[in-house]
């Protein structure tokens, strides 16, 4: 049994369709203007991105400044003192670091790798100074082709050093 309806004696589809499109055509006309290619070709090639800045746990601030700036040498690079947020910089990167007082270091999730030139110097220097080394994170060469080394801060956030071989 067929239980299909009959569409009504005045429905004509084609019609319909030519209808429909014919008030599409007139928003449109009306409402959106209309895009030169060429403009947003040239305006998305100009776009990329610069620069990425991750931004890590930390209980104390001063614990976290005083870490990075006297033990890794990275500087302070705000202009203002934030009380919930620190801004670092070494070289030609940066770490921010937000406040998480209730963090549990030991779930610390967070890290950041780091691409070096001459690593064996820089994990000698810092070897050196007692930087405390990543118990598994020895400098050494891995199977993908880069030397690296790892470090963990007060607050058991991971940074990994590496250079191509």
């Amino acid at each position: 049994m067929n239980i299909r309806k009959k569409a009504p004696v005045w429905f004509k589809p084609k019609i319909y369709i030519v209808f429909l499109k014919k008030q599409i055509n007139n928003f449109c006309l009306q409402h959106v203007k209309p895009v030169n290619l060429s403009d947003l070709k040239s305006k998305t090639l100009k776009m990329k991105l610069n620069t990425i800045i991750p931004k890590l746990p930390m209980r104390h601030k001063t614990t976290t400044l005083a870490f990075y700036t006297q033990i890794l040498g990275f500087r302070n690079l705000a202009s203002g003192d934030y009380p919930d947020y620190l801004m670092l910089g070494k070289d030609q990167i940066e770490l921010h670091f937000f406040a998480y007082p209730d963090l549990i270091p030991e779930q610390n999730d967070g890290q950041v790798y780091i691409r070096v030139q001459d690593i064996e110097a820089l994990y000698k220097h810092w070897t050196a100074k007692n930087v405390p080394i990543h118990p598994n994170g020895a400098l050494a060469v891995k199977p993908w082709g880069v030397k690296e080394f790892s470090v963990l801060d007060p607050d058991m956030n991971l940074l990994t050093f590496g250079e191509e071989v």
